[in-house]
């Protein structure tokens, strides 16, 4: 693999790049996976792309998209029963503002043997906190997705189309902050700081924060795919239950 990088949840690499280059910070904080629990769970962040600022996948360039496809593609078809692809955005990314995933197995025990690993033992677990909405039919209306009708998302992978995929997810978390910071605005809770890209935001490394805490953040969101080895899998989105909606999203389907 060139574009994609890949650990066991909580059992993070202590050699990759980004320990290397952010010295002054500990891998226990910045190593891919370093913030979660030892739990059966893949996660997975593109590898050797261009926009060094890049939060979310919908930041990455068309190229370094079809790159990062490419290669999911690959561990999806060497994992047997790979089940449900998730991608975090907000503080659902446990404070890593990077591009990231995370991939759950049917059979993990089995299929992480394959990678010559000792799997982890712990299930993960549901947060009574959030609630999930059904948003298969938004996505599957949009042109841009299309492709995955009567398809897999792992046999769509590879398909060039799919970069538009995360550009669609992009725009929904562009409504989903904006509706989350017109609720802080109505309560007078807007923070007030916004970074303008200028060089000293840029040397302070306010524009590029590699950590962030959740206070800061006005939003947070998951988009599932349940099922990547499904015909037209199911598309869900998680959120916090306090989490502010564009208005008509409560009404979706759970």
């Amino acid at each position: 693999l060139v574009f994609l990088h890949g650990v066991q949840a909580g059992v993070p690499d202590s050699t990759e790049w980004i320990v290397k280059a952010s010295s002054y910070l500990p891998s226990s904080m910045v190593a891919t996976g370093c913030n979660y629990p030892k739990i059966k769970l893949l996660v997975l962040r593109p590898d050797n792309y261009e926009n060094f600022r890049a939060i979310d996948f919908s930041d990455l360039s068309n190229e370094d998209l079809v790159n990062w496809n490419h290669d999911l593609g690959r561990v999806l078809s060497a994992l047997p029963t790979s089940d449900t692809l998730f991608l975090p955005s907000g503080y659902y990314k446990l404070d890593m503002m990077l591009p990231k995933a995370l991939l759950s197995i049917a059979d993990y025990e089995s299929d992480v043997e394959l990678l010559g690993v000792v799997p982890n033992e712990i299930g993960a677990t549901e947060s009574d906190g959030d609630v999930a909405f059904n948003v298969t039919s938004k996505f599957l209306s949009d042109p841009r997705c299309a492709f995955l009708l009567g398809r897999s998302f792992a046999d769509s992978a590879k398909e060039p189309g799919m970069a538009e995929f995360y550009k669609v997810i992009g725009e929904l978390g562009n409504q989903i902050e904006d509706a989350a910071k017109a609720q802080q605005l109505a309560n007078g809770t807007l923070d007030k700081f916004e970074s303008d890209g200028s060089d000293a935001d840029i040397e302070s490394g306010t524009d590029t924060p590699l950590l962030a805490l959740e206070a800061n953040m006005p939003m947070a969101y998951e988009i599932q795919i349940r099922g990547v080895k499904q015909l037209t899998p199911m598309i869900v989105l998680r959120v916090p239950q306090s989490q502010a909606l564009p208005v008509g999203w409560q009404h979706l389907p759970p």
